[in-house]
């Protein structure tokens, strides 16, 4: 799953470039980044986690993320 959250993000920051610069997709192209740069994060935390309860909690957040990244 690592290595799928980091392509994920390596493929989508190539996207957004290709996207023209107007102020809607530049806004929409910050959230994108900020949200994929949230699910590669979160799942290494989660990977690094201490106890199940984190594991989860942080896996949780990598799905609302991802869901955020699909709009």
């Amino acid at each position: 799953m690592n290595k799928k959250s980091k392509n994920l993000s390596l493929t989508k920051f190539s996207l957004i470039k290709k996207i023209p610069k107007i102020i809607a997709n530049i806004e929409d192209g910050k959230q994108l980044i900020r949200s994929l740069g949230s699910v590669h994060s979160n799942h290494i935390e989660a990977i690094e986690s201490l106890s199940k309860t984190d594991f989860y909690h942080r896996i949780k957040i990598c799905r609302k993320e991802t869901k955020d990244s699909r709009s």
